[in-house]
């Protein structure tokens, strides 16, 4: 697997999150991060007023696009419309907003002729992949754990995506080019951390670290390992999957520790992890995928379980690391972490007594 370094942020995700932080009155300490290439409080708090000026949050469209919604699963996460549409494909290559947003266009148009639609959702993207498993757009978001009227909103919005991703543009554009001279300004103080991300990724078995660190198994499906930094968010990192370039695309903030760190006690994912697996279905769903992969539709069909109860199960045993990956034919399927499991055990017979 090649790995290739983009070097510029992606302006148009980092005008996403930027939105969505100003009209969800989330603090700019959340978005601005610890670390010597991460942008203080004081000038995120700059940004955000600079590139936000004059914008009402009351604003319906911006409503639409950048009101919040709570994902229905263990998880609790929080999404809106425009990050599902930006995050649906990345390309890092992509430099300005037009760009993005012409490849948006080309690629949502790829999925819905080849029948690809949504088969799960997490706190940026929706994730398509069911290929000859749902007849319409409609059918496969019946199955994601999100509210009713989200779905209706989220909808309307992918079913005339070209319309909608313009509209989005407009509004991002003028935010994009106050933005743009903050970012650059930072990534180019930002090149030593580049410089260890080379290095560090020279050095590694890419798809062991994609599987340890992303629950994502690529076996020799992908050739192409892209990496961008991010700012806005800067303690967050994030992969996205394209089977038809062979190509994982992972956005890591800036002050995200690329070396796995050794927490003193639980996690938070072994936390979720132990109380996930006290649900009789989950247990079911992982029992069944030790013996296959299986999609969330043949997971359903198996077990006998609704699927919007797979959809949402599979939605949090993901973020507890339990499941892995993995896309072939244009179809999401998961299988057990095993690595996950060992972990699990390995901290619950450290709470058994010595013997006498």
């Amino acid at each position: 697997m090649k790995v290739f370094l983009s070097k510029a942020p992606n302006v148009l995700l980092e005008s996403v999150e930027m939105l969505y932080a100003y009209v969800n009155e989330i603090p700019v300490r959340e978005l601005a991060g610890e670390g010597s290439y991460c942008i203080p409080v004081h000038i995120m708090q700059k940004m955000m007023d600079t590139a936000c000026a004059g914008m009402s949050r009351n604003n319906p469209t911006l409503q639409f696009f950048f009101e919040r919604t709570q994902l229905q699963n263990e998880t609790k996460q929080y999404t809106c419309v425009a990050r599902n549409m930006a995050y649906s494909t990345v390309n890092f290559s992509c430099t300005t907003v037009k760009e993005s947003v012409q490849m948006l266009q080309k690629r949502w148009r790829h999925f819905m002729q080849i029948g690809e639609y949504p088969v799960g959702i997490e706190q940026y993207a929706v994730e398509c992949g069911g290929r000859g498993e749902v007849t319409s757009l409609a059918q496969s978001l019946e199955s994601l754990p999100i509210t009713a009227s989200y779905r209706v909103r989220l909808q309307e919005a992918l079913e005339h995506f070209d319309q909608y991703i313009l509209q989005l543009e407009k509004l991002i554009e003028p935010v994009a080019q106050c933005l743009l001279p903050f970012l650059e300004r930072w990534a180019a103080k930002s090149e030593p951390l580049f410089q260890e991300w080379e290095a560090y990724f020279a050095q590694q078995d890419l798809q062991m670290w994609l599987k340890n660190r992303c629950q994502l198994s690529t076996y020799n499906c992908y050739e192409v390992l892209q990496i961008a930094p991010r700012y806005i968010g800067a303690r967050t990192a994030r992969y996205e999957l394209d089977e038809a370039d062979h190509m994982v695309s992972l956005q890591i903030g800036v002050g995200f520790p690329i070396q796995k760190r050794q927490e003193a006690g639980l996690e938070n994912w072994e936390l979720l992890a132990l109380r996930l697996l006290a649900g009789p279905a989950r247990i079911k769903m992982i029992s069944a995928l030790r013996e296959r992969p299986m999609t969330t539709r043949e997971m359903a069909r198996e077990l006998g379980l609704h699927l919007g109860t797979v959809g949402r199960d599979v939605s949090s045993l993901l973020d507890a690391r339990l499941l892995l990956v993995e896309l072939n034919d244009g179809r999401m399927r998961y299988r057990v972490n095993p690595t996950a499991l060992d972990i699990l055990a390995a901290r619950l017979l450290a709470l058994k007594p010595d013997s006498d």
